[in-house]
């Protein structure tokens, strides 16, 4: 069993080279578009499938429940631009953090965004990017392990925004 097909950007329709593409249960396989946007997964076992692409700048595409079965299945990806979502980080102190932070990102209306967990490093500033975010508005919730917690609720995430102040307590 065969699973395949192109990733575009939405907006302009353009091919998308270089998207990480990965397939899991009941078995896991990987992928990376070509210059041509065009990807291609074989020798799967027959079943459900979710199909996760993704590259930075872009917002993360989830398709859940993709049945391949029979002779293949051709399954095109639309990608849509990500916010990018810099953050200035404190700790308790007062100080910049420097270190790992996890961030769980819920969008506040259903199917208007992807959730994500995920972690990024921040530099001796407190800084870090986030690059796949889709644009809308987020339940955001940091964490950094024995540091503190942060949380913004309703925070609309656009292309060029401001930097996030994140303190941790």
């Amino acid at each position: 069993m065969s699973l395949f097909g192109s990733v575009r950007e939405t907006s302009t329709g353009r091919p998308i080279p270089d998207v990480s593409i990965s397939a899991q249960s009941p078995m896991s396989a990987r992928a990376t578009t070509d210059e041509r946007g065009q990807w291609r997964l074989l020798d799967l076992m027959p079943g459900e499938y979710t199909i996760l692409a993704s590259k930075e700048g872009y917002g993360i595409e989830f398709l859940r429940k993709i049945d391949v079965g029979g002779a293949g299945r051709q399954l095109d990806v639309e990608l849509r631009p990500a916010a990018e979502l810099a953050l200035v980080v404190t700790g308790p102190d007062g100080r910049p953090y420097e270190g790992r932070l996890f961030m769980s990102l819920k969008p506040v209306v259903e199917g208007e965004g992807t959730r994500v967990g995920t972690s990024v490093a921040t530099d001796a500033k407190g800084q870090a990017v986030y690059r796949q975010a889709l644009p809308g508005d987020y339940d955001l919730v940091f964490r950094a392990d024995g540091v503190g917690t942060a949380t913004h609720r309703g925070t609309k995430l656009s292309l060029g925004m401001e930097p996030l102040r994140v303190e941790l307590r």
